[in-house]
């Protein structure tokens, strides 16, 4: 019994906290797990082994780590963050360099022109530093993996001194924004983007100045969707807020605008009746397509002409739309200079220019063709060091232009 009594008494006087199981505390986290100074055994035996975790108060979480988005596709999605109230809004009423459409929710913006967008947010630690990543991206699904950059036509013709600003569609007007990623990029890290670091602690309003060098019609776009994605990131990457605006990049914003909300073209040389979208037969259509019809569609040009004319019956103008025209009564398409309505003084006083007729299953085949005579032509005045063929070149590529405008409105 004596012996028993002994033992008792040393295993009451032993020091408990040895046998629990190792465990990491985090900072000011342990003070949790005392009450009035003694250890609570309860709440750590909840954990084990495991970190005890830290409180959300403390540190801000983000909806995103740096290894989760970086490798991947960028996305549109917006993420709101009450803790940090990330926004990102227009500032102004639009003017002749932007328009903004609540019924499309996209802007219409004129390229070289500042527009300028008001970013607020929160920091609430002021030892965090925040920073801004504006980027363009294509919004159609299945364009999202494509790079956004410059075509070698506007490049040409920039007269910037920093050769990397060249490729970024999107420059910045803040004198601290700095410009990372490469043209061919296509992971969220590496796009061609812009950094600004936001200063200031508890709710702050950042104007930042934007300008767009090229347009939504440029070869490396080809008229896809586009959109501006404004993330919040603190230093390590982690992305804390995001805000996508849809965005065309075009010569005319109100035009556009105007056009794709239903009412009809504006300001232009068509005009038509918003609550008259059809044309009926008793209606004259617009006469400049009238001549173009009675040229390309009634009369097909001599030098591709293989019947007899005189075999042809020729339809009444007046009944004849544009989209009869395309559809029912021209099969092919000629691309030639003797038939395009489509005049280019230089190049048709160019003695040395080569015409070519093709004969063209549709439009859309004549548009390519017409595109990639675009693109090559602006490759060879890139790397044309003689002023005088650079001159001659810019001028076949402006009938280029023009004839692919021309074509693509029956598209």
């Amino acid at each position: 019994m004596p012996s028993q009594c002994d033992d008792y008494g040393s295993l009451s006087r032993l020091d408990t906290k040895e046998l629990l199981p190792s465990m990491s505390l985090i900072g000011t986290e342990v003070d949790n797990l005392y009450i009035d100074g003694n250890l609570d055994v309860q709440e750590l035996y909840k954990y084990g082994n495991e970190q005890y975790p830290v409180k959300t108060e403390m540190t801000p979480l983000a909806y995103k780590t740096f290894v989760d988005h970086a490798l991947k596709m960028p996305e549109l999605e917006d993420l709101q963050n009450q803790i940090y109230n990330f926004n990102v809004e227009l500032k102004g009423e639009g003017s002749k360099a932007w328009a903004f459409s609540n019924k499309l929710k996209k802007l219409y913006v004129k390229k070289k022109q500042a527009l300028t967008v008001s970013v607020s947010y929160r920091n609430t630690l002021p030892d965090t530093c925040l920073n801004l990543r504006v980027m363009l991206v294509c919004s159609s699904p299945q364009d999202i993996h494509r790079p956004v950059c410059r075509c070698q036509h506007d490049i040409s013709k920039d007269t910037v001194q920093l050769e990397y600003l060249k490729d970024h569609v999107v420059r910045c007007l803040n004198p601290e924004a700095t410009y990372i990623g490469q043209t061919g990029g296509v992971a969220f890290k590496d796009r061609l983007a812009m950094m600004i670091q936001l200063q200031g602690v508890g709710d702050q309003v950042t104007p930042v100045s934007l300008e767009f060098w090229c347009q939504n019609s440029c070869p490396t776009i080809e008229r896809r969707a586009t959109s501006l994605v404004f993330t919040l990131e603190n230093e390590h990457g982690a992305i804390l807020g995001r805000n996508s605006i849809n965005v065309k990049i075009c010569s005319c914003p109100k035009r556009d605008m105007d056009k794709e909300e239903g009412k009809g073209v504006v300001g232009g040389k068509r005009k038509h009746d918003a609550h008259n979208n059809s044309i009926t037969t008793d209606d004259q259509p617009p006469r400049k397509l009238t001549r173009q019809s009675s040229q390309s569609c009634i009369r097909p040009a001599r030098s591709v002409a293989t019947t007899n004319q005189h075999d042809i019956p020729v339809p009444s103008t007046s009944a004849i739309t544009p989209f009869d025209c395309v559809k029912k009564e021209t099969p092919y398409v000629p691309i030639s200079r003797s038939s395009s309505t489509i005049s280019n003084t230089a190049v048709e006083n160019d003695n040395t220019a080569i015409p070519v007729n093709l004969r063209l299953p549709d439009i859309a085949t004549a548009v390519e063709v017409v595109e990639y005579a675009f693109k090559h032509i602006s490759a060879d005045m890139v790397r044309c060091a003689n002023e005088e063929k650079r001159n001659r070149l810019a001028t076949f590529l402006a009938h280029c232009r023009r004839m692919k405008s021309k074509y693509s409105q029956f598209l």
